[in-house]
């Protein structure tokens, strides 16, 4: 899980939260690769601060992202703090 590139769009910074997928194999005289991206969330900061979306697009709690992503903790925190 980590979070994608920023996009601004009308003074709103949007990151997606994604999750990122590699897989890999051998086969008889071939070799494969797979790769899969997934958006977990979307973390939006605006005039009214910073909020969370699922993938459902309900809004959650940053804590509960957290919860969720505990691997995204920290920057969840430095995005807090901004």
């Amino acid at each position: 899980m980590s979070p994608g590139n920023p996009l601004v769009v009308c003074g709103m910074e949007l990151i997606p939260v994604e999750r990122v997928r590699i897989e890999s194999g051998v086969g008889r005289g071939f070799l494969w690769f797979q790769a899969e991206k997934e958006v977990a969330a979307l973390v939006y900061r605006g005039p009214d601060g910073v909020r969370a979306l699922d993938a459902k697009g309900r809004e959650m709690q940053l804590k509960e992202l957290a919860e969720r992503f505990p691997e995204l903790s920290a920057w969840i925190e430095s995005l807090i703090r901004k």
